[in-house]
């Protein structure tokens, strides 16, 4: 898909906060996950007064810049639906400006769902221990402004992958619930025994100083491309991980 005419624009030119207290003691508080997805919350509020806790009307984001740096993302769900979310008074809330003609919501939720938003607010938090964002450095943050035309195909695509993508798991969760499940059995049936004697510890490094790309770990326990400079370092200390074989970091277990 060929996207012509891009600008490139601070979000704080498009985005405003707002703050709307909710008014309800009871109210339904929700929460936003690592999916960037509205989820109940799951702190204990039988005791709690809701009524200063903020709106989220139809249409507008809400934030938890507190501890990016900790996650390494930006926690930040899009109000897609008819209803308003109540959420932390903590978390911070925004809205497209009014009379914003350049922008869709959906887009820019969609920038906010990839790696890249990720990056730049992680490389942008503060010192502190759970790395907290301020919401004048989001705002500076520049995205990438296609025409609104394009902004919508780019919605439509991207969507329909998501779509494609939660369908191929709704089929395959039935799956690993039956591999869950056999694995349960399989320590009733069999010994266990120490993993240990089945594997070897092997130290191979980049002696010929090859090319290769530097990678890390996630928390989903697959490689990514690693999140430091890598300019003017020596290769050859590292580590070379070939097909087949296993790494491991225990360091922050």
């Amino acid at each position: 898909m060929s996207v012509t005419n891009i600008q490139s624009v601070p979000l704080g030119e498009l985005l405003e906060s707002y703050s709307v207290k909710c008014g309800d003691s009871k109210a339904d508080v929700s929460g936003v996950d690592i999916n960037k997805q509205f989820i109940s919350t799951r702190a204990l509020m039988s005791d709690i007064d809701t009524s200063k806790y903020a709106v989220v009307y139809p249409g507008c984001f809400a934030c938890n810049l507190m501890h990016i740096g900790r996650d390494e993302l930006i926690p930040i769900a899009y109000n897609g639906t008819e209803k308003d979310f109540i959420v932390s008074p903590a978390y911070s809330t925004f809205r497209l400006k009014e009379g914003e003609p350049r922008v869709l919501a959906e887009y820019l939720y969609m920038f906010f769902c990839s790696s890249e938003i990720d990056r730049l607010t992680w490389f942008y938090t503060d010192s502190s221990i759970r790395g907290n964002l301020k919401e004048s450095r989001l705002f500076d943050i520049i995205i990438p402004l296609p025409p609104i035309e394009e902004q919508r195909n780019l919605v439509a695509a991207w969507k329909a992958l998501r779509d494609m993508k939660e369908q191929n798991e709704a089929l395959a969760e039935p799956l690993f619930a039956l591999c869950r499940s056999r694995l349960q059995e399989m320590k009733k049936e069999y010994e266990a025994v120490e993993i240990g004697p089945f594997l070897t510890v092997i130290d191979n490094r980049n002696e010929k100083n090859d090319e290769f790309p530097v990678l890390g770990i996630n928390k989903d326990k697959a490689f990514m491309p690693t999140a430091a400079t890598t300019d003017g370092l020596d290769l050859k200390k590292y580590k070379v991980v070939r097909d087949g074989e296993f790494v491991f970091s225990g360091m922050q277990t």
